[in-house]
């Protein structure tokens, strides 16, 4: 079963070099597809600027000190020094405001992005004084290198800017650790603008070569999936009957994504725990399986099915609990206050578990509740809405069990406010007394008279008893 197990994780990996490396070869990019793209292993390729002209000496200083301890490992200079230097080789990261970092103020125009006193401007007017602008762009002086821009309106709100998540998109607009809007940059006839999804450019197959990668893909799974009789059992899922079924449906694919999408969609119906569809990390004992090509392309077929699965650009965080969906933040919309620990009753009519079900076609990660035998996912938030609509109706239960109903435009989007780390014990066994405590949402600890402050020298005491 290991071997066989084993043999099943080189499929992946198969599957990506059948499909995309002996065909056409990929066109790179030169915008990274999202701030995370940008970092690569060649730390000499990367040079930091540091802001010079900023009103806030106090700000520079820790603007730099945050430069020499978030980037130690490249190379740091001022923005002084890198208009003297030629940096068409470099993928560059400048921190500063436009004003204060001089490098990044002779650059930043090129950008659509337009930051204001009282405003960014991007695909939608954000306003505010005190807003932050993380974006991943190109090096002006070379398309095949990248530039990470870590800016704000106020000189103030620099230094402490890494605190803001970012990294799965190309820009981020935050206020404080509040992110606002993210989303991506579009090149529409060499203009750039905004869109939901960045640009993706795929290589195109032939309606043959579909046909010879799907049955190389089946004659692999026929040979070593270890799963057909188990998940019957369990799923009703007769791998044999689906992938015959799946490879008439190729007739209807007309591009290189969308037979891959039904490759996903059949490997999603396997229901193999290993199974995916991927590309192995580079390393010795992959050399014969994997092009280089493959590698290239992996990430951005990943993203790009990620994006396109999610129709409405909402990011809901939420997680199960025994049957249901609560949010895993406090939100807010407009003059809405969403704690966290309610819980999503339905959106447009729909419980979470019909939309699951509905999006079971298009999404890979799900995982099954033994217990109540159906599909869940954790990473909800990529399906919330399948359906094309223009707005949603939600429908929520907060913690104090009163029902809240509130209309949200497809265009509007929430504000989260990320709990800061808590080192306190969300669980707690006494081992000698036999009880399990779990502290759920908007529960209050102090109510708990037997337990005391601290927790951590009883949670050792009692095991050790």
């Amino acid at each position: 079963m290991k071997s066989k197990k084993i043999l099943l994780i080189i499929i992946i990996f198969i599957i990506i070099n059948l499909v995309f490396c002996n065909k056409k070869k990929l066109t790179k990019s030169y915008l990274p597809i999202d701030m995370n793209s940008t970092w690569g292993s060649d730390d000499s390729t990367y040079v930091i600027i540091i802001p010079t002209n900023e009103m806030n000496k106090e700000a520079e200083k820790e603007i730099s000190e945050t430069a020499k301890r978030m980037f130690a490992r490249f190379k740091i200079i001022t923005d002084v020094e890198a208009l003297e230097q030629n940096l068409s080789l470099k993928n560059i990261v400048a921190y500063g405001t436009q004003a204060g970092n001089l490098w990044l103020n002779k650059y930043f125009k090129k950008l659509p992005i337009k930051i204001a006193p009282n405003k960014i401007m991007a695909d939608r007017e954000i306003t505010g004084s005190n807003l932050r602008l993380i974006s991943v762009w190109f090096n002006p002086l070379n398309q095949d290198k990248s530039l990470m821009i870590y800016t704000a309106q106020q000189v103030e709100d620099i230094p402490k800017i890494h605190y803001v998540l970012h990294g799965e998109t190309q820009y981020v607009i935050a206020s404080g650790k509040t992110v606002l809007r993210a989303s991506f940059y579009t090149n529409n006839d060499g203009i750039w603008k905004f869109s939901d999804i960045p640009d993706f450019n795929f290589p195109e197959i032939s309606k043959e070569e579909m046909y010879n990668d799907y049955d190389s893909f089946v004659k692999i799974v026929e040979e070593v999936f270890p799963m057909n009789e188990v998940n019957k059992e369990i799923y009703g899922i007769d791998i044999d009957e689906l992938l015959i079924d799946n490879r008439k449906k190729i007739e209807d694919c007309n591009s290189t994504i969308e037979f891959v999408q039904l490759l996903k969609k059949t490997i999603t119906y396997c229901r193999g725990s290993h199974f995916w569809l991927d590309c192995s990390g580079r390393r010795e004992y992959f050399n014969g399986f994997v092009e280089n090509d493959s590698y290239l392309i992996s990430d951005l077929y990943q993203k790009y099915f990620r994006l396109n699965s999610k129709v409405l650009q909402l990011y809901i965080p939420l997680f199960y609990f025994d049957g249901d969906y609560y949010f895993k933040y406090d939100i807010s919309l407009k003059d809405i206050e969403i704690k966290k620990g309610s819980k999503l009753s339905k959106l447009n009519g729909k419980t979470p578990d019909e939309i699951i079900e509905r999006a079971v076609d298009f999404e890979q990660y799900f995982s099954w509740d033994y217990s109540l035998k159906k599909n869940i996912s954790t990473i909800f938030p990529y399906f919330l809405n399948p359906d094309s609509v223009e707005v949603i109706f939600f429908e929520i239960e907060n913690p104090k069990g009163e029902n809240i109903s509130f209309t949200m435009d497809k265009n509007d989007s929430f504000s989260i406010t990320y709990s800061q780390r808590d080192e306190s014990y969300k669980t707690l066994y006494l081992k000698k007394d036999k009880i399990l405590y779990i502290k759920l949402p908007e529960m209050n600890e102090n109510l708990i008279n037997d337990l005391q402050l601290n927790w951590r020298f009883e949670f050792v005491n009692r095991l050790k008893a």
